[in-house]
């Protein structure tokens, strides 16, 4: 099976941010965080059937502006691993929280996820999972961790 399939399987899990918190100087921020607003960061998934479970390790989450200067709002360097599947059930999304970063008030164009060098799934009713390494023709950081945009 192509490797790069389950990536885009994987790229179906979704990063969810919320600003939480206002912009400005006044009113119970501190002066290291004037102007910062505070973002929740959590991961979900889309339906799948195909798989009981999906295991992935993320590792990091930043978040850029138009120049491309990124914010570090999750990073974990063992990584965080999630079985995307439990993300999602009978009632819809499910959400996993990964932490509670923060931004300064600008505009951002775009999300990068850093995640494991694989993913491990456990097909429909299997006993035992298969490891996957991510295509080879996505970007890696210094660690070897698969890098998207």
């Amino acid at each position: 099976m192509n490797q790069l399939k389950w990536l885009i399987g994987l790229s179906s899990l979704s990063i969810v941010m919320g600003a939480a918190g206002c912009g400005g100087g006044g009113g119970g921020q501190s002066a290291n965080n004037a102007g910062r607003a505070a973002v929740p960061v959590f991961v979900t998934d889309s339906p799948d059937t195909d798989n009981d479970h999906v295991w992935a390790t993320i590792v990091k989450v930043e978040v850029l502006n138009a120049t491309g200067t990124s914010v570090t709002v999750f990073e974990d360097s063992i990584g965080q691993s999630i079985d995307v599947k439990t993300l999602r059930d009978a009632s819809g999304q499910r959400f996993a929280f990964l932490s509670n970063g923060s931004l300064a008030a600008g505009t951002y164009t775009s999300i990068r996820v850093t995640i494991g060098s694989s993913i491990t799934i456990f097909p429909r009713s299997a006993g035992t999972g298969r490891t996957l390494p991510i295509d080879d023709s996505i970007a890696r950081d210094s660690q070897g961790h698969a890098v998207i945009t």
